[in-house]
């Protein structure tokens, strides 16, 4: 539980991304591992969309997100490239460290992309599913639109939901 925890979320910073990267290793399959430079491409595009939770001073997890187009699945380990043609909000990655899974931690994460869908003006958000992950997303509210087998994924599913 949480309740005598202080817990935070703020920005990923460049200098972060070290640790960052080892809670990606500790969280994904070695086939969606992503560089730091596609973290460093987020980072520097669309730094409201890299946000880490902190718990007692320690990285718990990270969340990635940032705008893309709508039914398009975006590459693993390609960097973003925002050209103001956007129409969604993409959740690119949520990672929560095995030890601090079961806390709830990425429903916090979930508020803040909501928050910031609705801020940048978007309608909808979208996102891989990976590691058979699809029932965790519905939970969130996420439908499944396709299956994908591309662009470096394999057994995944593209999800989507719209945000009032």
């Amino acid at each position: 539980m949480l309740y005598n925890q202080e817990i935070s979320i703020i920005p990923i910073r460049e200098e972060d991304l070290e640790k960052i990267h080892k809670i990606q290793t500790r969280s994904f399959e070695k086939d969606y591992y992503e560089s730091l430079t596609v973290f460093e491409s987020i980072v520097r595009q669309f730094p409201d969309g890299a946000l880490t939770i902190v718990l007692d001073n320690a990285f718990a997890g990270y969340t990635f997100f940032h705008p893309y187009h709508r039914n398009i699945v975006k590459p693993i380990n390609q960097p973003i490239l925002l050209d103001g043609t956007e129409d969604v909000m993409y959740i690119n990655d949520i990672a929560i460290l095995p030890e601090f899974r079961g806390m709830n931690l990425p429903d916090l994460f979930i508020c803040h992309i909501d928050k910031t869908t609705r801020k940048y003006g978007f309608t909808a958000q979208s996102l891989t599913a990976v590691q058979h992950s699809e029932s965790y997303w519905e939970y969130f509210g996420f439908v499944k639109a396709f299956q994908v087998n591309n662009s470096g994924y394999k057994d995944a599913c593209y999800m989507t939901r719209h945000i009032q």
